[in-house]
């Protein structure tokens, strides 16, 4: 079930420091609200996410997600 809720752009940000590095279906969730509100996000925010993600993959490779958050963060890097 996918429900419509409306939370400051800080949530989304402690959702996605949550979930990086998470060996569950959490980044898959994260990375699935970000996208589909990406355009909701402002633009200070969607900095913040950019440079969590880019530091997660500026470490070695540790989890079964690496390769999504890659691709995630090539994608909204080109947004």
């Amino acid at each position: 079930m996918v429900w419509e809720v409306n939370v400051e752009d800080g949530i989304v940000i402690y959702a996605l420091r949550y979930a990086l590095g998470r060996q569950t279906y959490a980044p898959d969730d994260v990375m699935i609200a970000i996208r589909s509100n990406w355009n909701n996000i402002n633009g200070l925010n969607k900095e913040v996410i950019k440079k969590d993600i880019k530091a997660y993959l500026d470490k070695p490779k540790t989890d079964m997600w690496y390769d999504d958050w890659k691709n995630f963060y090539e994608e909204i890097s080109n947004a």
